[in-house]
């Protein structure tokens, strides 16, 4: 009997950051209790992939009470309605309320603040993305500390996925 392997393909990294690199998402010195919204990345009207690897890493600029940390949503949209009503912007980031992360579906995951310290701490996740038009958002749940003001220290990376089918040996 003969069997087909199904492998997977990494497609070039989405990068959502403050500066330099794919979608403008601003998480310099994101201020304590506070969210951003990055700018929606256009997929095509074309086939795209469906499956996503987030990968979002995050430092605080003071000792962050263990516990604390960042969450991280997927915002989709068909280019008309927006998952929990937010903003669509093409090119801007945009404040995120925690009410409307928390009005949002797609759930990527909690960049967790195991330790109390300025070390980066990271987590991934994989999520689904059915919707041309897709954002990030992230809110800082930190009771009292902003992200590190510092250039590209805080990211959120989207790679797409692709099911990579071998014929059968």
């Amino acid at each position: 009997m003969t069997t087909s392997a199904v492998y997977e393909k990494r497609g070039t990294a989405l990068t959502f950051v403050n500066t330099g690199g794919d979608k403008l998402l601003n998480l310099k010195a994101l201020a304590a209790a506070t969210g951003r919204l990055s700018a929606f990345y256009d997929r095509g009207a074309n086939a795209a992939p469906g499956e996503y690897e987030i990968r979002a890493y995050a430092s605080w600029v003071a000792t962050v009470t263990a516990g604390e940390g960042m969450h991280v949503v997927v915002v989709e949209s068909d280019g008309t309605h927006q998952d929990a009503g937010v903003a669509y912007h093409a090119t801007n980031d945009a404040a995120l309320t925690l009410v409307e992360l928390q009005a949002c579906q797609n759930y990527a995951g909690f960049v967790n603040a195991h330790t109390a310290d300025t070390a980066e701490k990271g987590m991934s996740a994989r999520v689904r993305i059915s919707s041309r038009y897709f954002a990030v958002g992230v809110y800082n749940s930190s009771a009292a500390k902003t992200l590190t003001d510092t250039n590209s220290v805080s990211a959120v990376v989207a790679t797409p996925i692709y099911p990579d089918i071998q014929a059968a040996a």
